[in-house]
């Protein structure tokens, strides 16, 4: 079982010593959010910083917002998302990173009214990131979201992705949205389960999206850890909590006594050369 974090910013993390204390904790990979404006000078340090801490960047998240919508009507905010995520993908490839995260809308910007506008042209704009990524051998990976999103149920995450390489395209699974509406949680996560390439692990109370450790919230692990048994997925765990003062020396730790108490059961074999 491979486990990991999500770290914020690579121009953050790469500041002092993040990268020897996420390893000297225990953890295998981090994912990074965005990594526009940096030169190659400053990929280049980063890569050899983080490989020098026998740690792996497993994926990025990509651009988000507003103004960067895979979906918008707006044909320039979609364009630049676009435009966005490609270079967080090529820019992930030279980190030796795997899978690229995708907010298929904005939050709040979906109403069942408009989502069927919206779905064929987050289709047109996740053609044109694969184009860009695949050759590469990174994977794009669409997370469930919250609910006022396109992505928000499995039924809308199976029409973004229909007919799209299983080889290049995938769910990125966000424990924490799925349980944002609780009566469906379960059932999103065991039917998109077969899709899942990466993940998002954290619990909240069912009412926002808090970024708790798991068990600390009200979301169905047991649910979660038997749709996503080792048959279906055998990527890592990337918890995504909220980096409080003392991450490194309590939320670490943490993570790591979760994974081998819970997601032990899952009896995951991999190891980090194996997880594309």
């Amino acid at each position: 079982m491979v486990v990991g974090a999500t770290v914020g910013q690579l121009r953050e993390a790469i500041e002092g010593d993040r990268w020897a204390e996420l390893a000297a904790a225990g953890l295998e990979v981090v994912e990074v959010k965005e990594l526009g404006g940096l030169d190659e000078q400053l990929l280049e340090k980063s890569r050899q910083t983080i490989e020098a801490a026998e740690l792996k960047v497993w994926s990025v998240h990509a651009p988000f917002g507003d103004q960067l919508d895979l979906s918008s009507p707006d044909r320039t905010i979609r364009s630049a998302a676009v435009t966005a995520c490609r270079e967080a993908a090529i820019r992930l490839h030279r980190l030796g990173g795997s899978v690229v995260v995708l907010h298929s809308s904005r939050l709040y910007a979906t109403t069942s009214e408009n989502a069927d506008d919206r779905l064929p042209r987050m289709r047109e704009s996740l053609e044109r990131i694969v184009d860009e990524a695949a050759p590469l051998g990174v994977k794009a990976a669409v997370e469930n979201l919250e609910c006022g999103a396109l992505g928000r149920s499995a039924d809308e995450l199976e029409a973004v992705l229909e007919g799209f390489d299983a080889a290049h395209t995938g769910v990125c699974l966000d424990t924490g949205h799925a349980f944002l509406q609780p009566a469906q949680g379960a059932q999103l996560v065991r039917q998109i389960a077969p899709r899942v390439i990466t993940t998002h692990f954290h619990d909240n109370n069912g009412k926002r999206d808090e970024h708790l450790l798991p068990g600390e919230g009200s979301v169905d692990w047991d649910g979660v850890l038997e749709a996503l048994n080792t048959d279906v997925y055998c990527g890592p765990i990337i918890f995504e909590l909220f980096r409080e003062d003392g991450f490194y020396e309590r939320q670490v730790p943490k993570m790591l006594r979760i994974a081998q108490t819970h997601l032990s059961k899952r009896e995951d074999a991999s190891s980090v050369d194996g997880l594309k």
